[in-house]
């Protein structure tokens, strides 16, 4: 393996790392929010106990009450998606420290070029990613926008359940839900999935900060900065349409190019492409999740019901594992690294390909020989529509579908 191919594969590993590393940070956050709920139905029940009382001051009416109750719930939810935000900044700033140090440590071991890299100062680093906009706001905006949008749909919730008439136990199970779903079908579910998403979205965020700012200052020896993106059934139309592309190393568009966006820059050094090595890819459309209940419910449909009651937890986790094999060995695989995400799309079924586009875009792609890029608009992000498309492309159009009138 040449020095480039095992710098791609570092970070390629990396990026794996990293991803882990959101799911987990993720997950922990949320938890914090889910166990400061118990807080709020503590509050709630206190609260809605006395909604009757006139003994609270400046509540003459029971709608004043209520809204005495609001406001109570609004601070005690700010407070808890502030502490929130505030261990994520912790998180954060050790994330681009670490991967400042990452880079560093990479080149020297792989690259065998006698060069000091220049370092930018973390905190320099940290700063500047903080005030830069991630998905049109910067981080402090994101959280301020989950805090209200959160303490209104409680709110709302609230004032529903007290003018619907319902017992105290519903409204506060209609906000935090019920103990038999591990509380996860009430209001403030939305909240937690919401800081899930924000939490791995900045986390790419800050960790693609700190690798641009590393090779800025190592600008002369880059030819620039190649987008990098998964290649599997959920990667999105802006990210297949930016695979592979080499962008300046000071301009051009950045991950996270959405939500829970899982791209990555990678140095591109010398005129040659760091990407001789193999990439990963999953022939699936399906998340990790999904995959993992439809192979239980496959084992339980081949096993038959009288089957399964008899199977030990072992002999069930063994036939879940020999299916999780099968589809493994049929749909995970390696492309070598320079393949872009069209190429790999081009390899795959018809199936596949309309599962990733959907039906008249896969068509589109065959037929009309459309490359990704001319489904998005870059520069915005936006997906073209179908509508879109046949106005824009009406040679590709006509190609895949005919002529239609008045294309003569």
């Amino acid at each position: 393996m040449n020095p480039q191919d095992e710098f791609f594969d570092a970070q390629i590993r990396r990026a794996i790392a990293l991803e882990r590393a959101k799911n987990g940070t993720g997950a922990a956050m949320a938890l914090i929010l889910a166990e400061g709920e118990a807080r709020l139905r503590e509050l709630l029940h206190s609260r809605l106990e006395n909604i009757t009382s006139r003994a609270i001051p400046g509540t003459s009416s029971p709608n004043a009450r209520v809204e005495y109750m609001i406001a109570a719930m609004v601070t005690l939810r700010r407070r808890m998606i502030a502490e929130v935000s505030t261990g994520l900044d912790v998180v954060l700033g050790d994330l681009v420290a670490d991967e400042i140090r990452f880079q560093n440590v990479s080149f020297n071991a792989h690259i065998p070029v006698e060069l000091v890299l220049n370092l930018p100062a973390a905190e320099q680093v940290f700063a500047a990613a903080t005030q830069r906009p991630m998905q049109g706001a910067i981080l402090r905006d994101w959280f301020a926008a989950t805090s209200d949008a959160d303490t209104r749909r409680i709110a709302a919730e609230l004032r529903i359940g007290y003018v619907d008439g319902l017992t105290n136990d519903e409204i506060v199970r209609n906000v935090t839900g019920a103990a038999s779903s591990r509380f996860r079908d009430g209001t403030t579910i939305t909240t937690r999935r919401h800081v899930e998403t924000l939490v791995r979205t900045s986390m790419q965020h800050y960790a693609n900060a700190a690798r641009d700012a590393v090779w800025a200052e190592n600008a002369d020896i880059l030819d620039g900065l190649r987008w990098v993106s998964t290649l599997d059934g959920r990667t999105s139309a802006i990210c297949r349409a930016r695979d592979g592309k080499i962008y300046p190393v000071d301009s051009g568009p950045r991950p996270p190019a959405h939500p829970n966006c899982r791209s990555v820059m990678v140095a591109h050094f010398d005129g040659q492409s760091l990407a001789n090595l193999g990439r990963p890819y999953v022939r699936d459309t399906r998340t990790r999740r999904k995959r993992e209940v439809d192979f239980r419910a496959q084992a339980r449909a081949d096993a038959g019901d009288a089957g399964w009651r008899a199977l030990t937890p072992a002999q069930r986790s063994a036939e879940i594992r020999k299916l999780r094999n099968e589809w493994g060995d049929a749909n995970i695989g390696q492309v070598t690294g320079d393949v872009t995400y069209d190429q790999f799309l081009s390899r795959q079924s018809v199936r596949f390909q309309d599962d990733v586009l959907g039906v008249t875009k896969g068509r589109l792609y065959r037929k009309g020989d459309l490359t990704m890029d001319k489904f998005v608009n870059e520069r915005t992000g936006h997906e073209y529509t179908i509508a879109e498309l046949k106005i824009r492309e009406p040679e590709a159009w006509d190609a895949a579908f005919g002529a239609t009138v008045g294309s003569q």
